[in-house]
């Protein structure tokens, strides 16, 4: 993932604040509740292939097989196949984000950024 770029104010798809923990608790995607480790998102192309696994991990891997089962925030669909750049099936899977607001944020009680997923399919971790 990038190193750091500051989030959008607003997500368009999803904003998760993580609960409180003890203090001091540094924050990272790994503070998710997520037990299974299941994957953030998935998008779907043509076919019924995963076009765009964004793991529990946070990264964002392009036609994949190892997807999981199920996910935690949903499973999108492009009318895209294979052959499409990861941010061309962003924007076809998120049409109508035409603000270009991130797709997924994830922040600290003190709304201070975790991790973020922006409208081009880019991901960053504070």
């Amino acid at each position: 993932m990038p190193a750091t770029q500051s989030a959008a104010t607003v997500a368009d798809w999803g904003q998760v604040i993580l609960t409180r923990g003890a203090p001091g608790t540094a924050y990272t995607l790994s503070s998710l509740p997520n037990p299974l480790s299941l994957d953030l998102l998935q998008i779907f192309g043509q076919g019924g292939d995963c076009l765009i696994r964004v793991s529990s991990t946070g990264v964002v891997t392009q036609n994949t097989t190892s997807q999981t089962a199920q996910t935690l925030f949903g499973r999108y669909f492009s009318r895209l196949t294979s052959a499409a750049s990861v941010a061309q099936v962003f924007a076809d899977a998120f049409s109508q984000n035409n603000a270009h607001q991130d797709i997924l944020q994830v922040k600290a009680p003190t709304s201070a950024g975790v991790y973020h997923l922006d409208y081009l399919g880019v991901a960053y971790s504070a």
